[in-house]
């Protein structure tokens, strides 16, 4: 099992929630990429199957609203590079914010669902996808950000009236899941409200939540969402990749109103592309 590390200050933390937030997400991120990597193919899988196999990717952050909307964005920026076919799909439960006992029971429920759903996702990135240029019908439509599901796409006709020199080919279109929120928010989420009642340290509670998505799908790559308050002098940074981890980090101020940056949402895209290709 991959170690947390130590903690990024001093003191004694009375929640889960409050140790955890402790450690770097970084950390975190990179034992669940331990215990769930990403789906790798067959190694006698076709190299035009491996050429056309599409991604998942989880945006994950500090406040639900910056995430929701970085996937939204992350939606409508990969339909207009018209290479991918994206798809925003509901991310797992989270425990109700009420007063409600949360029980191992609960998150067993959560994970067996996520088995199934997990191999709906593998389906769908690796199902080849075709679009005809010049057909304006097959011009890949904006996905419903309220989707619920992952359903596997039927690969486009293409017109029998185009020769096959022709320069108007059928493309490949890599499908891409988009989650807002994935494992790390998940479990995390259920460790908190988990009461811990053995032996069990905070630290090692969580890790032993997140041990059960074993068997699961990891996501290729994912979008970090970090918050910063220029009131109390915080600076963000730039979108950083972190290539270990497959994570970039993106920061977006805390301020009532305030949208990502311009130039920020330039470099995600620039760098989700790049990932995609390589």
């Amino acid at each position: 099992m991959v170690e947390l590390g130590p903690l990024q200050h001093e003191g004694s933390p009375r929640s889960v929630e409050e140790v955890l937030s402790a450690f770097p997400y970084s950390n975190k991120i990179k034992l669940l990429g331990r215990i769930t990597p990403p789906y790798k193919e067959p190694g006698s899988a076709s190299p035009s199957c491996r050429t056309n196999r599409g991604a998942i990717i989880a945006v994950e952050g500090d406040e639900i609203a910056a995430v929701k909307e970085l996937s939204e964005w992350l939606n409508e920026y990969l339909i207009k590079q018209k290479e991918y076919k994206p798809q925003i799909a509901e991310p797992p439960q989270a425990p109700n914010d009420d007063n409600k006992e949360v029980t191992f029971e609960n998150y067993l429920n959560l994970i067996k669902e996520w088995h199934g759903k997990s191999k709906e996702m593998i389906k769908y990135i690796i199902t080849p996808i075709s679009s005809t240029l010049s057909s304006p019908k097959d011009t890949i439509a904006s996905s419903n950000p309220s989707t619920v599901a992952v359903t596997s796409s039927t690969p486009s006709r293409k017109d029998s009236t185009t020769p096959p020199d022709s320069p108007l080919m059928s493309t490949s279109i890599k499908p891409v899941i988009i989650l807002p929120t994935f494992q790390l928010q998940a479990s995390v989420a259920y460790a908190s409200r988990i009461p811990i009642q053995d032996a069990y340290s905070p630290t090692d509670h969580w890790q032993w939540m997140a041990t059960l998505w074993r068997g699961t799908v990891g996501p290729d790559l994912t979008l970090y969402v970090r918050g910063y308050d220029p009131k109390e002098g915080q600076v963000g940074a730039k979108p950083e990749m972190d290539d270990g981890v497959r994570c970039l980090t993106v920061w977006k101020s805390r301020e009532a109103g305030a949208k990502f940056a311009e130039a920020d949402l330039r470099r995600v895209g620039f760098e989700v592309g790049e990932w995609m290709k390589g």
